[in-house]
């Protein structure tokens, strides 16, 4: 009696598809594996430092994660993302700038925990936390621009140049304006180069006067909207007004902007191949859309929302920080609008998804 025998069906699948699905498999699994080591840490680092139950709490609709756990999960998932992509990436880091990016979170960390054991100081110990938060997110998030950067695809400045046309806005004339006016050219200077002040001045304002809940909330929505700023512009990669229509130095009538055409070299070395280097001692800012420096100003705006006089402060100074931004950051009106949206879905996702409230005196819990 003959038997038939079924002949083994051969994987006809396209060889790259097969290598793209194990690396995403590969970037999912670390990021769940990151995440629940975040928990752990989180745990064991805010019994040590006594800084309240890190796990989250599972409600009724909808589940919220403390917003420090979930800056520490954001922090580790990008971490698993960094070192992944690093080790198939053409880009080669500095490791020399990675030990000096490395001891400002130990010794802020270190300061913690003397100002929760040794000298108690609760806002204190707070903002030494924040601030290592913080600053390892910003040296993360600089390896991920250049990853980012790096590996775009085509440029899309002619659209955004077309959709700041449509809303009457020229990039050219609104530049110059401020180029012509010698006191309005120095404010814009000062204005944009403050920005990282005013986030550094941010952290320490509100953890020394007691909103302990509202400086988690504003580093969670900082590290959220730069993770949203920068994958998006992989997606959508532009320019900038300086890159694209790239002036001479006429066009600034002999001043000195902080983003021109010079700057913008290591964006086009990055792209084309011929810079390889991630160095996190003097790193630049790659990302044109969305603007990360309007969407950080929207978030300092938000975090002094109902304090009075601080918040009117900052109102000010930021809403010149965004004016400021199409000329010494040389970008699109469109960059600095996308970068506005972005800075209040961060908020919203934040304020929905994480509970920030946290005790400031005992028996009193800090209003959202």
């Amino acid at each position: 009696m003959n038997q038939t025998i079924a002949s083994p069906q051969i994987n006809e699948r396209n060889p790259c598809r097969v290598i793209w699905e194990a690396a995403v498999a590969w970037i999912r699994s670390g990021l769940t594996a990151s995440f629940l080591l975040s928990i752990s840490g989180a745990r064991v680092l805010s019994s040590q430092l006594g800084f309240g139950s890190a796990l989250p709490r599972f409600r009724s609709a909808p589940m919220k994660l403390q917003s420090r756990l979930a800056s520490i999960g954001m922090v580790g998932g990008l971490f698993v993302v960094d070192v992944v992509w690093m080790s198939v990436s053409r880009l080669q880091l500095d490791w020399g700038s990675v030990t000096l990016g490395i001891a400002v979170p130990v010794i802020l960390l270190l300061a913690a925990w003397f100002y929760t054991f040794q000298r108690p100081s609760e806002r204190i110990a707070n903002l030494s936390v924040d601030a290592a938060i913080l600053i390892l997110f910003s040296h993360l998030g600089c390896i991920f621009s250049y990853l980012v950067t790096a590996h775009g695809g085509g440029l899309h400045d002619e659209l955004m140049v077309s959709v700041d046309q449509a809303l009457g806005f020229d990039w050219h004339s609104y530049t110059q304006f401020f180029l012509r006016n010698d006191l309005l050219r120095l404010a814009s200077m000062l204005l944009y180069s403050m920005t990282l002040l005013f986030v550094i001045a941010t952290v320490v304002c509100l953890s020394f006067s007691g909103h302990t809940g509202r400086s988690r909330e504003f580093v969670s929505t900082i590290i959220l909207g730069a993770i949203l700023c920068i994958g998006i512009s992989g997606i959508v990669p532009t320019a900038g007004g300086a890159g694209y229509f790239a002036p001479d130095s006429d066009f600034y009538m002999g001043h000195k902007v902080i983003v021109d055409r010079n700057y913008m070299q290591d964006f086009f070395d990055l792209r084309s191949g011929s810079n390889v280097i991630v160095s996190l001692v003097e790193p630049k800012g790659l990302i044109s859309f969305p603007s990360y420096h309007a969407c950080m100003a929207v978030l300092v705006i938000l975090a002094f929302r109902r304090m009075g006089f601080l918040f009117w402060l900052m109102l000010a100074l930021n809403i010149g920080v965004i004016a400021t931004t199409p000329v010494e950051g040389g970008h699109h009106l469109s960059d600095v609008l996308g970068g506005i949206a972005l800075a209040l879905l961060a908020f919203v996702l934040i304020r929905r998804y994480t509970d920030v409230a946290c005790p400031t005196r005992p028996g009193l819990t800090e209003s959202r």
